[in-house]
């Protein structure tokens, strides 16, 4: 959980540059348990908390996914996934001689370490576990190299098709989980007995956003053709890669 206000710059890695298209997103949601369920009130609370708890994390999985769409242009006013960077790839489908070439292009001077996550989305788990679990095998050209060395991690907000290489954001900071004190994966519930409703009024709080940080922290590969866009909320939105290699 990192505490940080959008459009300031942040010391993590070597950048100095931050996401323009950062903003802090508003969670309200409120509900209301009628006096005629104040039986089964522990129950009815308990189930209201976890609507709202679900609401406040699919909200936070949307607006990851919106991000990563649209590729926002940093302060360097260069998109944050871009050729230039050498942080994005296109025709790499998930296997040992690409996540080394993903490896590769991640490496520099800004860290001793190598990116150690490998981020999929739901329909790409079972691949990736398939592909980085620890063969059993008396061959030396059979051998994982990254059976050890990566995290799988699962990620609803990832674009289909694509999947990436990450760094700790312990050592480098690729993205900035931004909400503010208390928040950890839930809302903040407030109640207050309500006269008007005739029961109890709950309140979900919350506020959060998903910043890009430091595009030496993560390498984007798409397994296909790289999109020259995506539709976001109604709008084509180019994405803005960049001139890929021999393309």
């Amino acid at each position: 959980m990192t505490e940080h206000t959008p459009g300031r710059e942040v010391e993590v890695g070597y950048v100095e540059i931050f996401d323009n298209s950062s903003k802090i997103i508003p969670f309200n949601k409120r509900y209301v348990i009628p006096r005629t369920f104040m039986e089964t009130l522990g129950e009815e609370v308990y189930e209201t908390v976890e609507g709202i708890n679900k609401a406040f994390r699919k909200g936070i999985r949307m607006r990851v996914s919106r991000k990563m769409k649209m590729n926002p242009v940093m302060s360097d006013k260069t998109p944050f996934f871009h050729t230039s960077r050498n942080n994005v790839g296109q025709n790499m489908p998930l296997s040992i001689p690409n996540i080394a070439v993903a490896r590769v292009a991640l490496a520099g001077d800004d860290t001793d370490e190598y990116p150690s996550i490998l981020s999929v989305p739901p329909a790409m788990e079972l691949a990736a576990r398939q592909l980085i679990g620890d063969l059993a095998t008396s061959s030396r050209d059979q051998i994982n190299p990254w059976a050890e060395a990566l995290e799988i991690h699962v990620n609803p907000g990832l674009p289909a098709n694509t999947w990436m290489l990450v760094h700790d954001p312990d050592e480098l900071a690729a993205f900035l989980d931004v909400r503010r004190t208390g928040q950890e994966d839930s809302a903040i519930i407030e109640t207050q007995r309500s006269f008007q409703y005739d029961g109890l009024e709950l309140f979900g709080r919350g506020d959060f956003e998903f910043a890009m940080n430091n595009p030496r922290g993560v390498y984007l590969a798409h397994v296909g053709e790289a999109p020259a866009s995506y539709v976001i909320d109604g709008d084509e939105v180019a994405t803005n890669y960049g001139n890929f290699p021999g393309a």
